[in-house]
């Protein structure tokens, strides 16, 4: 009987021993919680160290494809005005010309139709005597900007226009080429002549210090 009562009391014991070891182990060990508190600052750092070092410097690219946009060419049939072959008078020309966004890209368009159908040679006797062949309307005259107050518009060309005109004849015909062709259509109705944005009195031969208006009769 006394030997039944220790094995009990053994078993107890053992029961007992195993609850509080199960106790023990349920709770984590300082160096546990050491080596994990140390991993977590490791990978913070080291997070760190990769955003600075690697993503600030190079930053991921963000590879995509820009949509093309189409821009759609619209053409205007356009008069122009230009020097007959005996060069005695002006004739009128059908042409086509892209239309710009602004009124001044379109009158830019225009002034740059006028110069490709007046690319040809004239001759003149310069003041030595000398038969010289020079462009009607130079290549290097251009048309520097556009000004429009209502229907009245102004030219700023740059200083090759002045020294194009050789002959009052060339004079003339380029003013009023310029002029019968911009007023053609009714939008402006007067023409003034600006070099390097400056108001001129005089170009060679005819007074660019007025407006010029529309003339069927050049």
């Amino acid at each position: 009987m006394e030997d039944k009562r220790n094995t009990e009391v053994k078993e107890d014991e053992k029961i007992e021993g195993k609850r509080e070891a199960k106790k023990t182990g349920d709770k984590p060990s300082p160096i546990r919680i050491g080596i994990l508190g140390i991993l977590g600052v490791l990978t913070a750092v080291s997070g760190a160290f990769y955003y600075n070092l690697v993503l600030k410097e190079n930053p991921p690219k963000v590879i995509y494809q820009e949509q093309e946009q189409v821009r759609e060419i619209v053409r205007e049939a356009l008069t122009i005005y230009v020097p007959t072959e005996s060069g005695e008078s002006l004739e009128s020309k059908q042409v086509e010309i892209v239309v710009g966004d602004t009124p001044e890209e379109r009158v830019k368009m225009i002034f740059d139709a006028l110069k490709e159908n007046l690319a040809y040679k004239i001759t003149y006797t310069d003041e030595e005597g000398k038969v010289v062949e020079v462009p009607f309307l130079n290549d290097e005259v251009q048309l520097m900007n556009v000004y429009i107050d209502g229907r009245d518009i102004y030219l700023n060309m740059n200083y090759h226009f002045r020294e194009n005109m050789k002959t009052i004849s060339q004079e003339i015909f380029v003013i009023y080429s310029i002029v019968n062709t911009l007023t053609e259509d009714g939008r402006y109705r007067r023409v003034k002549f600006l070099v390097n944005d400056k108001e001129v009195e005089q170009l060679n031969f005819y007074k660019l210090s007025e407006f010029y208006e529309r003339n069927l009769e050049i």
